[in-house]
């Protein structure tokens, strides 16, 4: 009877000490996250959009932990003639880290942005269809994320984050605070048709972000970064050859200097309206620059920023860390379309520092 009651209690202490670990978990249930526009949703006619947010918690952390996203991505965006143009489901869940004390993730002061997160996507002429991203927001006190949670995992596209395809053992989405957006748009038709909903309702907001800034004029290396053509605008010929004379000037600096260029440049436009497109310039760069594989085993690849890149789509063996470029006979193309960009900051630095370590520079450029 003696030893029923000891087992008995045993379990009721296993119990409570999961319950406590539970509460500790998810703060208690009282650690509220809340989703804050800084800018957008800014729809366009056919399917575009760009939706910068915040999250603040209730109230600041004791102990520091983790805000954590579930991720569900949906798109089904058709030509005219029915044909597909874009489809496909994405789920994964990512993290920002908040430190003891502080009610909102460290990534705002590491990279001195304004910002935590951002849905975007470029408007597709003569296409009809829906984007739909659904995100689950909730803050989780004093949590250990899974070994398989990393950062720059390729296999997601929250790029400097901890991210993972896997639900973290603790993730529990009741009273998760909703970070939701969907267009639907009809460009084949006359009159055209567009509707854009979002979770928190942003009411009509468009809250204008400062311009983009301006470099020093003496930053001459970051001056012919500037001169690279938006890969979000669309490429050509033209802006391919562009691209290439830039590159080669660039590429007779040192890599010291190289690197302080990408630096001046990413401190310039990282938090300005137009951040992504203007980085998407050094996005293009460093994979002129350096001998970047097309095909390289999926473990060894890395991504830092939120870019739809067709490796994370597909989840093959190989990962095209080329993209969205190619080579043929020896010459650099830009195949690839910007699609769009789901994240926090693209951090360029820290890729240009994964380059040089791992490629060689490319011996002609052409």
């Amino acid at each position: 009877m003696n030893i029923r009651l000891s087992s008995r209690v045993a379990g009721l202490i296993l119990c409570f000490s999961f319950l406590l670990q539970v509460i500790s978990c998810n703060g208690g249930g009282t650690n509220t996250i809340t989703v804050t526009t800084v800018s957008g949703p800014s729809p366009t006619e056919c399917g575009g959009y760009d939706w910068k947010v915040t999250y603040r918690l209730a109230s600041t952390t004791t102990g520091g932990g983790w805000i954590v996203q579930e991720i569900f991505r949906v798109k089904d965006v058709k030509n005219c003639d029915n044909t597909v143009k874009e489809a496909g489901t994405k789920r994964f869940w990512e993290a920002w880290h908040v430190q003891t004390g502080k009610d909102y993730p460290n990534t705002r002061d590491t990279y001195s942005i304004n910002y935590d997160d951002q849905f975007a996507a470029p408007d597709i002429a003569s296409s009809k269809g829906y984007r739909d991203v659904r995100g689950k927001v909730k803050f989780f006190a004093n949590a250990t994320l899974p070994a398989t949670m990393v950062q720059n995992n390729p296999d997601t596209f929250a790029g400097i984050l901890h991210s993972d395809t896997l639900q973290p053992p603790f993730w529990n989405s009741d009273n998760a605070t909703d970070h939701n957006l969907r267009v639907d748009w009809n460009c084949c038709d006359s009159p055209h048709s567009h509707t854009c909903r979002t979770t928190p309702e942003t009411s009509g907001l468009n809250i204008p972000e400062e311009e983009s800034g301006t470099m020093a004029n003496n930053d001459s290396l970051a001056q012919l970064i500037e001169a690279i053509p938006l890969w979000t605008k669309g490429y050509s010929d033209t802006e391919t050859k562009q691209l290439i004379s830039s590159s080669k000037a660039i590429a007779k600096y040192s890599l010291d200097d190289i690197r302080r260029g990408v630096a001046s440049f990413f401190k310039t436009h990282k938090s300005d309206k137009k951040a992504i497109d203007n980085l998407s310039k050094v996005y293009l760069l460093l994979r002129v620059i350096f001998d970047v594989p097309q095909s390289i085993e999926r473990k060894q690849a890395k991504v830092f920023g939120g870019w739809d890149h067709p490796s994370i789509e597909e989840r093959a063996e190989v990962f095209n860390l080329l993209w969205p470029l190619e080579l043929k006979d020896s010459k650099i193309q830009v195949k690839g379309t910007f699609s769009g960009y789901h994240g926090i900051i693209y951090d360029a630095v820290g890729e240009f520092d994964f380059f040089k370590a791992k490629f060689k520079t490319r011996k002609e450029i052409r």
